[in-house]
């Protein structure tokens, strides 16, 4: 892509005065005509549009979309501009990159442009970068994934194989061999050819052998100038060359070998342990050098990218290989560390497991961890989170802040991100920003000598924390009781050591990373949780903190159930996170009542509260009815009989309502008393029907029964304040919460959680609900549950629909349950027993 420099300007803007200075620094003038504009193609030179408000208000969409465009090749100086006065076409800061006032003074132009020139080529340079970032990061992957593999690879003739096709897969090579430099019983280093591998002639062995370290094999060469050679055509070495293609193999088995890149493999002393050999470079993997034709036409060179592919690869082979099996215990060591690294999600066990294990194996008599902490107030700051000392067991710590300095070697390592190995920290050079604080060593007359300090960097290379690791030693037992202890046992950290705290710093930052995202995720979580039970109590604010006590009393439960050593549940046992998965399944195993109509959720009586008001209203109309009728019988009396003395009848007629009155009372009175959540006897239940018997003449005349069979209904439910129809609804919550928890994408530990909660309405003889599943497939989490959500919903005083039950009440009503083979007689005794009770029954 050219790049070249051009400025578009307005019409109405004046540059004829700098013309000649622009083009002196090689930067064109276009004045933007609607006739040129298409001439203009972003990305393809660097473009600076000089515009006014004028200008910007008469442009159209398409001039708008070319100029106010964000992309690389493109910018904006507004002359003129004033941003409290912006253009209606260009609204944001993001579209324009400087404003300018006019007159323009040619100084301040000049340097808007060159800035403006700058900034497109920073970039641009930038979307380079980015692009062969991609390409590295792509190449380091499968260098990654291949290094994976050569180091889990422990049998040393396999990682030889493994290596050698490697590195001829990612180069797409027909053939290859490995050499490897070796001594002999007298001490003299030899090539010892290990290897060969050639997909064309697939049947191809060759023994081992050893040949001499010259400059005239090209292996010999290659170790002893510490050169790479590459070569187009093995059979047109370059003139000049100090070494010789020996083609004795092509001969014996018709090869042709041709393109040749041979790689020393350095380990990580720098030291060349061994040379890579690949042959023959291909276009396309399977196809078969057979003839010299098809290895003309497929066979290319190698590149310099390949190169450095096989480069980085060879390092780290020759690491690998030239590793002991001390080496590879470490190694395994380093990978426990990092499994029991990842595995803890206790922050304050993990810092602790963090410096314990670094001090292991680097055999360190004290260490300390810091960490570094954001704060909006505050700024960036280092906590001193923990220290270890085997010489101080008894050490007394508390955490504090001290600020982010180069003068102290945490403060300076966390600001450099280098690490600092220092043989004695009492012999600082003078010449470093940083100093050792011998406050510590002074107060508990300790002495403090060899120290490494290393930064502990996450995935994104940033510094998290600082790992301090003091006085390693020779012998792991030893105390520092003395200076002269000290002189004696203490010794240097060496450049193996680093590289095993550096790489468990590695592993510690991404673990406290991994924890500190996991706690961030819990919180989250656990807000999630809350804000869903809030949901389900303002639904219903008669069972508010009924989840919680439900989620405690079971936890509870299960607790004694992982500790009981008898019975059925003896073998029973809860991790910590099947404890969490309890108690998110009994926080959660109510909220299916959001699915349940509200009236029915809150219904405190057998009527709903509009029912009885409607029948209260319909026993004032037939009052109001019967006041009339006897009314009439007084007017029908005085118009028919005619009598003088009407008071005698008169007082029967009112003796007589009054009665009617008084037993509409009565039944007003019943019906009031049967709409309360009581146990309904027979003899109420016929005077009900009684009731309802009774007829009445609406405002129409139709003849009505004093109750409907939707009231008389209702009134008739026997025990609580719901008929068939609406336990049915309410028991339909099961089903709802079960749905939306399978819809929840929980953790492999958390996965049982739906199940759980969707079992703890369940009996032990198949009649619960909703499964009607019998005790062998109902969870023992479940069962523990229902026992303690029958509990609480016995005991708790807030119901308006009931009494709260006492506590001996609450467990003889389970018991009669337990008889009943409903509930889990063993779970209900460790219940009982263990008084899980006293965690939400006072005095218990």
């Amino acid at each position: 892509m050219s790049e070249n420099l051009i400025v578009y300007y307005a019409p109405d803007i004046e540059l004829k005065p700098f013309e000649s200075l622009l083009r002196e620094k090689s930067i064109s003038l276009r004045e933007i005509t609607p006739s040129n504009l298409e001439n203009i193609k972003s990305g393809e030179d660097l473009n600076i549009f000089l515009i006014n408000n004028e200008f910007a208000d008469s442009m159209n969409k398409e001039m708008s979309e070319l100029i106010v465009c964000q992309n690389y090749s493109n910018a904006i100086i507004f002359i003129n501009g004033d941003q409290k006065q912006k253009s209606r076409k260009i609204v944001d800061d993001e579209s324009v990159f400087l404003y300018l006032k006019e007159p323009i003074e040619e100084n301040e132009l000049l340097k808007a442009i060159k800035s403006g020139f700058n900034y497109l080529l920073s970039r641009l340079e930038c979307k380079r970068m980015r692009v062969d970032l991609d390409i590295q990061t792509r190449d380091l992957s499968t260098l990654n994934e291949i290094g994976k593999a050569l180091y889990a690879e422990h049998d040393y003739d396999k990682l030889l194989s493994l290596i050698l096709l490697r590195s001829r897969e990612i180069t797409n090579c027909d053939a290859g061999s490995l050499y490897l430099v070796e001594e002999n019983e007298g001490g003299e280093r030899m090539l010892s050819f290990k290897l060969v591998q050639n997909d064309t002639l697939a049947d191809l062995t060759l023994n081992e052998q050893t040949l001499p370290i010259t400059k005239k094999n090209m292996a010999g060469y290659v170790v002893i100038t510490e050169k790479y050679v590459n070569l187009n055509d093995a059979y047109n070495i370059p003139e000049g060359e100090e070494y010789v293609f020996y083609d004795a193999i092509d001969r014996e088995f018709n090869y042709r070998t041709k393109s040749m890149l041979l790689i020393p493999m350095r380990d990580h002393n720098n030291r060349i342990i061994g040379v890579l050999e690949l042959i023959n470079r291909k276009k396309t993997k399977n196809v078969k050098l057979t003839s010299k034709a098809v290895v003309d036409a497929e066979v290319i060179p190698f590149d310099e990218k390949t190169w450095g592919l096989v480069n980085s690869l060879a390092s780290q082979a020759a690491i690998v290989i030239s590793q002991t099996m001390q080496n590879m215990y470490e190694l395994q060591e380093l990978n426990n560390i990092g499994i029991a690294l990842s595995t803890e999600q206790d922050n304050d066990k993990l810092l602790d497991l963090i410096l314990s294990k670094s001090r292991e194996v680097t055999n360190c008599d004290a260490g300390s961890l810091y960490l570094q902490e954001d704060t909006k107030d505050l700024g960036s700051r280092l906590i001193f989170k923990l220290v270890q000392n085997d010489t101080l067991a008894n050490l007394e710590f508390e955490e504090y802040s001290l600020p982010i300095t180069r003068t102290s070697l945490a403060g300076y390592v966390t600001l450099t991100g280098e690490f600092l190995n220092l043989d004695d920290a009492y012999k600082i050079p003078k010449d470093v920003d940083y100093t050792f604080n011998k406050a510590f060593d002074l107060k508990f007359n300790y002495r403090t000598k060899s120290m490494l300090v290393v930064p502990m960097k996450d995935h994104k290379n940033k510094t998290i924390g600082v790992l301090q690791l003091i006085n390693r030693k020779k012998s792991k037992d030893t105390m520092l009781k003395s200076d002269a202890v000290v002189e004696e046992e203490v010794i240097p950290f060496d450049e193996k050591t680093f590289g095993l705290v550096n790489s468990l710093a590695s592993q510690a930052a991404v673990s406290i990373e991994n924890n500190l995202l996991y706690q961030n995720i819990q919180n989250l979580f656990e807000g999630f949780v809350k804000a869903s039970v809030l949901a389900i109590e303002q639904r219903d604010p008669t069972t508010c903190g009924h989840s919680e006590r439900v989620s405690s009393l079971t936890v509870r439960l299960a607790e004694i159930a992982d500790r009981t050593t008898s019975g059925k549940y003896r073998d029973t046992h809860f991790t910590r996170e099947q404890l969490k998965e309890i108690r998110y399944a009994c926080l959660l195993h109510d909220f299916g009542k959001v699915g349940v109509r509200e009236n029915v959720l809150v219904k405190a009586m057998k009527l709903y509260p509009d029912d009885i008001k409607y029948i209260r209203s319909r026993f004032d109309f037939i009052k109001k009815s019967m006041e009339c009728k006897y009314l009439e019988k007084k007017l029908s009396i005085i118009h028919d009989k005619k009598a003088d003395d009407y008071q005698k009848y008169f007082k029967e007629i009112d003796n007589e309502l009054e009665e009617k009155l008084i037993n509409l009372d009565a039944y007003l009175k019943e019906i009031e008393e049967a709409n309360i959540p009581a146990i309904l006897e027979d003899e109420m239940f016929n005077e009900l029907t009684n009731i309802a018997d009774n007829v009445y003449q609406d405002y129409s005349g139709v003849e009505r029964n004093y109750l409907t069979p939707y009231e008389l209904n209702l009134l008739s439910i026997r025990k609580g304040t719901l008929d068939e129809k609406e336990r049915h609804e309410i028991e339909s919550h099961v089903i709802h919460s079960y749905d939306f928890l399978k819809k929840i994408p929980w953790t492999k530990e958390l996965e049982k959680v739906p199940d759980i909660a969707h079992a703890h309405h369940e009996k032990l003889d198949g009649s619960g609900y909703p499964m009607k599943i019998d005790g062998g497939k109902i969870p023992v989490q479940s069962k523990m549950m229902t026992i303690a959500d029958i509990y609480d919903a016995l005991t708790a005083r807030d119901r308006p629909y009931k009494k709260a039950a006492s506590h001996e009440k609450a467990l003889d009503i389970i018991g009669y349950e337990v008889k009943g083979n409903l509930i889990d007689s063993d779970l209900f005794d460790m219940f009982a027993k263990g008084k899980v009770y006293e965690l939400v029954h006072e005095g218990g």
